[in-house]
């Protein structure tokens, strides 16, 4: 198995009494594609919120290739929204995969 490159650690995020993620963890290695397959209202948009740290999670601990979700969340956003390259979508894909060039 490749080393993770996206971990999340019993990832909770609240919106006053209403909780929107409920610890969610789940490791995901370099070159794995990941789809949220769940029901209207499961916190996938949030969850994906929080991967772009645009949402701060109430609790738990989450890493994009080893840099804090928060605490690094304009690195993070930097690279993972950096307008690098027009690229296709399967340009797109490969980078994601590792493969692109």
């Amino acid at each position: 198995m490749c080393k993770p490159l996206i971990v999340l650690k019993d990832l909770v995020r609240k919106f006053g009494r209403t909780t929107a993620v409920t610890k969610i963890s789940m490791s995901i290695g370099t070159g794995e594609i990941f789809g949220f397959l769940c029901a209207n209202g499961a916190g996938k948009t949030t969850t994906i919120r929080m991967l772009c740290g645009l949402t701060k999670p109430t609790i738990g601990n989450a890493s994009i290739d080893g840099l804090d979700l928060w605490k690094d969340r304009f690195r993070v956003r930097s690279v993972a929204l950096s307008p690098r390259l027009a690229l296709t979508g399967i340009q797109i894909l490969l980078e994601i995969a590792g493969y692109g060039s």
